[in-house]
């Protein structure tokens, strides 16, 4: 058949997915669509959505299932745009503590229109969806600004998923501090959108040097908490080290173990100037006889308890 090469090309760029009205689109008839299904070409896998002979079943095929069954204006959103961008967790199912059973996490999917329930997967309608909002990949699956995505994903996630996932964002190129914050004041405010919530995340990264060293960002709470539930030694909040004439302020200091756990933000090295600076410092702990730790907040709560145990363990 004269379209068959066609969709392949479509279903090669969108993960095995291909949607009834992309093949209208292209000239397909009704007819031709079911002749391909007959011929195991194609696998009808819901309202309206089809998958390639062939294709292999993943996170990413899920998503596009899910937006191209609800149509051309449909977007990929919140959550789940972040997890297409590597910046949480891609995870299929969840266990509920209370019983230990897995249940599916559901797909988040941005329309301007009324959606009923379909399995897995959440609507979300708005009217406030802006021509900025709204990406249309050239491979991939249709969906909204990593910004947009930021501002609504912040009423499901914790503080520091927000900071975790921003930071991983902005150490990658695919948006920027000023980007963020430009949404979060051009976009109405509505039921689920936490403006006020994602801006305190976001502050630190729009200050310059100055501004940051008086703003305790969400990763030093995060990191406190994480020391505080996980070892029992005496660890002190800006402690002061000297080395010689020198003064040198600790994010988090074990003094009797002469462990020194010190917090990196994305904006930590503004210019050239800090990045030298730093490492004088750091030099200056180590020969100090101190063990020095770095976290960033790449780092899970697990890999923060991981560091600082290897840290301690180590000989001195």
């Amino acid at each position: 058949m004269k379209h068959i090469s066609t969709i392949r090309t479509i279903t090669d760029q969108q993960h095995g997915v291909v949607s009834r009205f992309q093949m209208r689109d292209q000239g397909c008839s009704d007819s031709s669509i079911q002749h391909m299904v007959k011929k195991g070409l194609l696998a009808k896998v819901g309202f309206g959505v089809y998958t390639a002979f062939g294709s292999v079943p993943t996170w990413y095929q899920q998503a596009a299932i899910a937006v191209f069954s609800c149509g051309s204006g449909a977007l990929l959103s919140h959550e789940s745009v972040l997890t297409y961008f590597g910046l949480i967790e891609q995870r299929t199912h969840k266990t509920i503590p209370s019983d230990g059973r897995s249940i599916p996490i559901p797909i988040h999917i941005l329309t301007r229109r009324y959606e009923y329930h379909r399995q897995n997967v959440i609507f979300h309608r708005s009217t406030a969806i802006l021509r900025d909002d709204v990406y249309m990949p050239s491979i991939g699956i249709p969906h909204v600004s990593l910004s947009r995505a930021f501002m609504d994903a912040a009423s499901n996630l914790m503080s520091s998923e927000l900071d975790f996932a921003l930071e991983k964002a902005f150490q990658k190129k695919l948006v920027t501090p000023h980007q963020v914050e430009s949404v979060i004041q051009r976009t109405p405010s509505g039921p689920g959108r936490p403006k006020k919530k994602l801006l305190e995340v976001l502050t630190p990264y729009l200050l310059d040097g100055s501004q940051q060293q008086e703003t305790e960002s969400v990763l030093e709470k995060r990191v406190a908490r994480v020391i505080s539930n996980n070892f029992p030694w005496r660890c002190e909040t800006q402690w002061e080290l000297r080395f010689g004439q020198s003064r040198y302020r600790l994010d988090f200091a074990f003094p009797e173990l002469q462990i020194a756990v010190e917090v990196d933000g994305f904006a930590f090295h503004r210019n050239r100037s800090q990045f030298d600076n730093d490492r004088l410092r750091q030099n200056a702990i180590i020969a100090s006889n101190w063990k020095l730790v770095r976290i960033t907040s790449t780092f899970s709560d697990e890999q923060i308890v991981r560091a600082v145990s290897e840290a301690i363990s180590l000989p001195t």
